[in-house]
């Protein structure tokens, strides 16, 4: 049995021809069969294929360091050469206290290392994101062009507080971006 059939998939026109390999479902014209079969099929490589690609992209290392009233954590970057990545700093506050929403908090990277862009060296308040009273993220933009393990350095300047003080916090940040 030859089949043709005709579907729209994705805002584009599709047109199947062959022979049938399998049987439609109960109700189901043979047509539709072959075209809910294939884009299913495309549909799973499609998603097996996003979700390799974004392991690979975010499977990095950690580093925690705690100090009065906060956690701070350092999330490597991985990926493969010319893809843009992020290192991903995040502030906790700990016990009663809470990330100061209106302090200006700030990133400042040194110079990157050669085979590394830093499109962004200095991040402030506006370019973070206040997830909860507790937590504040950074990410910050980085795109190795060539292959190798980079370091990054910087500094990290926040505030948190509780009912009665706010405490000011200067950090020294180290990351590593590491491209394939």
């Amino acid at each position: 049995m030859t089949l043709v059939g005709l579907a729209v998939t994705a805002g584009a026109l599709c047109l199947a021809t062959g022979p049938l390999a399998k049987e439609a479902p109960t109700g189901m014209p043979d047509g539709v069969a072959l075209v809910t079969q294939t884009a299913t099929q495309t549909a799973t490589q499609t998603a097996t294929q996003t979700a390799t690609q974004t392991a690979t992209q975010t499977a990095t290392q950690t580093a925690t360091q705690t100090g009065e009233g906060y956690e701070l954590t350092v999330h490597d970057a991985a990926g493969a050469v010319g893809d843009s990545t992020a290192i991903v700093v995040v502030i906790k506050a700990t016990g009663q206290y809470k990330v100061n929403a209106k302090y200006p908090h700030k990133v400042k990277l040194g110079e990157p290392p050669a085979g590394l862009e830093l499109p962004r060296r200095t991040l402030k308040r506006a370019d973070g994101e206040l997830g909860d009273a507790q937590t504040f993220t950074f990410r910050i933009p980085a795109k190795a062009t060539k292959a190798g393990s980079f370091a990054v350095t910087g500094k990290l300047k926040f505030s948190v507080c509780d009912a009665t003080s706010c405490l000011i916090k200067k950090e020294a940040l180290a990351a590593t971006v590491t491209a394939k």
